[in-house]
């Protein structure tokens, strides 16, 4: 009975594989289901899992047994319960979304097995858990300086759940997309702003974040960003009012303008002189492939440099060098042009104008190729790429125009221009979609014309308009002691021209002496208005040119005349005139409160080979072998005119030098807006200037000279009509072969 008891007990304990000492041996088998394969987190109903495990068949007539032991559910590493066999039932649990990983889960039902069954893996069934997000956008800054480098900055943030959301953000302006960026491990998506190419506007963002596996789409409330004014001096005095104004200066104040913080810190080697003021661009992409402040620098040798304006330059010394001379061209020098006014060459003396947005630099060349005995000289319109110095645009361009009519140099009724005795003097300016260029002459050498003439600032192969000022006369050239051509918002430009032909009064075409508005229209430009004083024959007879100052344009939106204009003569006369009807010919007597077709006109102290300032309601003025001055402006009402105080409300200590063209001080301003006031301007009556700060609301405080200092602040060796350039803490003096910054000391 005993053996057969024993035989009996091995024989179910195989039939079970539960007994001895080798453990489990029947396989499981574990399967899993869901009640839904998407949960959205925070929202009903929560997804019940269901598992069942069964054994293998056993042999014979015993009954095969069920496992026992627990089921444990698991999505990736994360566990979501456990539940207890009883039986041969399934087991089930209950799990909301928010205990899913988020995203695409591979859910498991593990059986862990017992003394009979090994444990089974159910296969993976896929399960998609999401959540809400919320993405907030902002720019920053929100207010950028045109060229600065600017951010848009999305935050995404999961409404449940822990970690960042993924995936990408697609940032918008008014529906035209900007550019996507990736949503890092904090949860923040950013995308670069190229603020170079923007105009000044405020600019609606939005951000849509696209969403991923684990997180729901979302759209940022509106956003925006403004681009202002970066802290540039892309043409000559600031702007094309000419007012010498620059209202972003934030480093150089009152306190720290003094010879114990303020001096000279480097300089810069030229191969010529400077005449062509140099211009300012603040932070802007180079071919380095590194935002640079730029000093860009032209010279009488005809090149044009490229300097880091902070002087973080490469060994070379410079961003880049270029010349305009094409191969086998000289720059045209004194003794070609019969005159010593630029001695010894006069290449590049106009200042060129900068396009921020197209990255260009604008400027007429001039160059020579002789060939045996005969010598053709050039004028031509460049268009330099900003970057690196290449040409673009179609450029250059050789420059020539004709018109009808009868003056000197004429041929069977027409005029043409002559690239060798036309002297490009003044500063270029960019109008209406055009570069607008005007001439003058070397030492009133014949023959000569005041010439207008434009290009098209997106090709400058193409010319755009063509004007001569005296087509049946002579001379009325344009160059008004190196000053821009002017310019309003309305399409008109303004010209000032020296001694010439003037019968425009009698009905002919010749406006020498004359202040003129011209119009640029679809077709060209064409005279609109004109002034002329009424000893214009006086002035033209003795070499005493009006329109000596470049036509400075402010306003006065509360008058019966609010756009105005001031300009000079030679022995020193201010004339305020009405830009809207500027008074053709003034037929009354010449003087103080004449009121004949100009608004007003009176006389200062010295003579006028300087432009004026304008700030605060005060014309500043800096007559030769005089004192600097300030003229305050009376703002008109709805039925009279302003007018100019004819005393000055203010003056320097010190008196300016010569009478001529190197007398006086051209005017230039830095201010954070209307605070910290400086005016700046140089001495150039000596061998070197003097580089002059002001206090622009108390000319009587000097706040610097830089002989103060000399051995340490010395100026350049002068050239005729320079005056300093103001950007972000430096003061740039051009001058013989090279250019001074001065700034806050070390």
């Amino acid at each position: 009975m005993r053996w057969f008891f024993s035989s009996f007990t091995i024989s179910v304990c195989a039939l079970l594989a539960g007994c001895g000492s080798g453990g489990p041996n029947l396989q499981s088998a574990t399967t899993l289901t869901s009640s839904a394969s998407y949960a959205l987190v925070g929202s009903a109903p929560s997804i019940t899992l269901t598992s069942a495990v069964t054994g293998a068949a056993t042999a014979g007539s015993i009954p095969k047994v069920a496992p026992t032991g627990s089921v444990i559910f698991s999505a990736g590493t994360t566990t979501l319960g456990s539940a207890s066999l009883s039986g041969a039932s399934p087991v089930s649990i209950t799990v909301s979304a928010a205990q899913f990983p988020l995203g695409q889960d591979s859910v498991h039902a593990v059986y862990s097995g017992d003394s009979n069954f090994v444990g089974s893996t159910s296969a993976a069934v896929a399960i998609q858990v999401q959540t809400t997000t919320t993405t907030t956008l902002a720019a920053s800054p929100d207010s950028i300086q045109q060229g600065q480098a600017g951010y848009l900055i999305a935050s995404v943030a999961r409404s449940a759940g822990t970690g960042a959301a993924g995936g990408s953000v697609t940032f918008s302006q008014s529906g035209s997309p900007l550019g996507t960026a990736t949503v890092d491990g904090s949860g923040t998506a950013a995308l670069a702003l190229s603020t170079a190419q923007l105009p000044l506007a405020t600019y609606p963002v939005s951000a849509n974040y696209a969403g991923d596996a684990g997180d729901l789409p979302s759209a940022s409330a509106a956003a925006s960003f403004t681009i202002t004014p970066a802290i540039d001096v892309l043409t000559q005095r600031n702007n094309s009012a000419r007012n010498g104004m620059q209202a972003t200066e934030t480093a150089l104040t009152l306190a720290n303008v003094n010879a114990s913080t303020f001096g000279k810190v480097f300089s810069f080697a030229t191969d010529g002189y400077v005449f062509a003021q140099p211009l300012y661009i603040s932070n802007y992409l180079m071919s380095d492939g590194k935002l640079h402040n730029v000093l860009i620098v032209a010279t009488a040798a005809g090149s044009v440099y490229a300097f880091d304006a902070d002087n973080n330059n490469p060994a070379a010394g410079f961003l880049w060098h270029i010349s305009v001379l094409a191969a086998g061209e000289q720059p045209v020098g004194s003794g070609d042009v019969v005159c010593n006014d630029t001695n010894p060459y006069t290449s590049i003396i106009g200042t060129p104008v900068v396009d921020r947005t197209r990255g260009i630099i604008y400027l007429v060349g001039r160059s020579k190729m002789a060939s045996g005995n005969s010598t053709a000289f050039y004028q031509r319109i460049h268009a330099l790429n900003v970057a690196d110095g290449s040409e673009k645009l179609n450029g250059p361009t050789v420059i020539t125009a004709s018109v009808p009519g009868s003056g000197d140099g004429s041929v069977n009724g027409v005029v043409t221009f002559n690239a060798l005795t036309q002297h490009q003097r003044a500063a270029l300016v960019e109008a209406s979609g055009s570069v607008w260029i005007t001439w003058a002459s070397h030492c009133d050498n014949p023959t000569y014309h005041g010439w207008t003439i434009g290009y098209n600032a997106n090709d400058v192969s193409q010319q755009t308009g063509v004007y001569n000022n005296t087509p049946n006369g002579s001379d009325g050239g344009i160059w008004m002691t190196a000053g821009g051509i002017s310019a309003d918002n309305l399409g008109h430009l303004f010209t000032a021209a020296g001694n010439g032909t003037f019968d425009v009064n009698t009905s002919g075409s010749d406006y020498g002496d004359t202040v003129q508005r011209l119009d640029i229209s679809a077709t060209g430009i064409a005279p609109g208005d004109w002034f002329a004083p009424s000893d214009q024959a006086y002035l033209a007879d003795n070499d005493l040119d009006f329109g000596t100052v470049t036509p400075l344009l402010f306003d006065d939106p509360g008058s019966i005349t609010p756009h105005l204009l001031a300009t000079a003569d030679k022995p020193g006369n201010v004339y305020l005139l009405n830009r809207d009807a500027l008074g053709s010919y003034d037929s009354g007597s010449h003087g103080p409160n004449s009121l004949n077709g100009d608004i007003q006109d009176f006389p200062t102290p010295g003579t006028l080979f300087n432009s004026f300032g304008y700030f605060n309601q005060r014309l500043y003025v800096g007559s030769g072998q005089s004192a600097f001055m300030a003229y305050n402006y009376n703002p008109g009402t709805a039925t009279t005119a302003g007018f100019l105080d004819t005393t000055p409300s203010m003056s320097t200590t010190h008196v300016f030098g010569a009478i001529w063209s190197t007398g006086g001080m051209q005017p230039v301003f830095s201010a954070n807006g209307t605070a910290d006031a400086i005016v700046w301007g140089l001495d150039l009556s000596g061998n070197n200037g003097i580089l002059f700060a002001f206090d622009a609301n108390n000319l009587a405080t000097e706040l610097f000279n830089s002989t103060t200092n000399q051995s340490r602040d010395q100026a350049p060796a002068a050239v005729k009509f320079t005056h300093p350039v103001v950007a972000n803490g430096r003061v740039y003096v051009g001058g013989q072969s090279q250019v001074a910054v001065y700034g806050l000391l070390p």
